[in-house]
């Protein structure tokens, strides 16, 4: 099984799409809204993105069945609306857009489920947490949940109006890291972060984009593979997470979401992935940090703990 991690305009997935007559080949959603400022998008246009994706939807059609395309959270907000997911978007194509993704409404799911090496694997654009499946996919079980999913988004895009049904409503759920009020969200919007902290699904492995961690590779848990990266990955029949070159990807030691106190760079403060402040001492990331000419003020509001840097 071959892993496309979020597009968003890139083209890195075409060295993958020549194997797609002999291997699953997922993409983890959000194939348009390229990032301005970071140079990993450096050529990205509108116009080039827009040809990107179409691409994509050629190669699903040519390989219908070995190319799985999922929605990611800027997907929804075409196929569904922008009361589902109001998120960057190119603003001056939208009724363009909206009208190529309900168009090809078949060709998108939000869920993929597969077995290898005897583990199961769920693969969606941002993650399954308990709370969300128990409060908005009634009768859900680890053996149904990716049938569910999809199911509920067929019959949702088969209405007149996909933005007012029940379905779009649970998507919209957004969790307060990404600028909600819930502890958790939908699976096209939960945070890394969000997700880490919640109940683990931990008969199963996920795998997801959305958030990224960390830029030149993925990041592996016991329970989750972050694939936010920027290189296509391949799952091999050993279970064994690979480059589309074929090297073995590195297994994350610790969990990269809570920071090791252990780190030392001769400071009681340091950074962690997601380029927080956080208190060696407690672990916290309640850290203020006062910035001054020749010397920054760090204090951990939670232990008291205090340095300068």
């Amino acid at each position: 099984m071959i892993i496309i991690p979020d597009i968003h305009g890139r083209t890195f997935w075409k060295e993958a799409a020549g194997r797609a007559s002999e291997e699953k080949i997922v993409f983890l959603g959000d194939y348009l809204d390229h990032y301005l400022q970071d140079e990993l998008w450096s050529g990205v246009t509108e116009e080039s993105a827009i040809g990107n994706f179409r691409e994509i939807l050629d190669l699903k059609r040519a390989h219908p069945d070995e190319v799985i395309l999922l929605l990611g959270n800027h997907d929804c907000e075409y196929i569904y609306g922008r009361n589902v997911c109001d998120c960057r978007c190119y603003d001056d194509r939208y009724d363009e857009l909206q009208r190529l993704f309900r168009d090809n409404k078949e060709l998108f799911q939000i869920a993929y489920e597969r077995v290898i090496a005897g583990k199961t694997y769920i693969l969606t654009h941002a993650g399954l947490q308990i709370e969300w499946l128990e409060r908005y996919l009634p009768g859900w079980k680890l053996e149904n949940v990716a049938d569910k999913l999809n199911e509920r988004n067929r019959l949702a895009l088969d209405t007149p109006a996909p933005g007012n049904t029940g379905f779009a409503e649970a998507l919209a759920v957004t969790d307060k890291m990404r600028g909600g009020d819930r502890g958790f969200a939908s699976p096209v919007w939960v945070d890394a972060r969000t997700l880490a902290e919640g109940y683990q699904l931990s008969d199963i492995v996920q795998i997801v984009g959305h958030t990224a961690i960390e830029k030149a590779r993925p990041v592996i848990t016991p329970n989750v593979i972050y694939a936010d990266c920027s290189r296509a990955l391949s799952l091999g029949d050993d279970g064994i997470l690979r480059y589309i070159d074929g090297k073995e990807c590195e297994i994350t030691k610790g969990n990269p979401l809570k920071p090791s106190a252990k780190d030392d760079n001769g400071y009681s403060f340091g950074f962690d992935v997601f380029g927080r402040p956080f208190c060696k001492k407690c672990g916290s990331s309640n850290v203020h940090v006062w910035a001054g000419m020749f010397v920054d003020r760090w204090t951990c509001g939670d232990c008291g703990n205090m340095d300068h840097m």
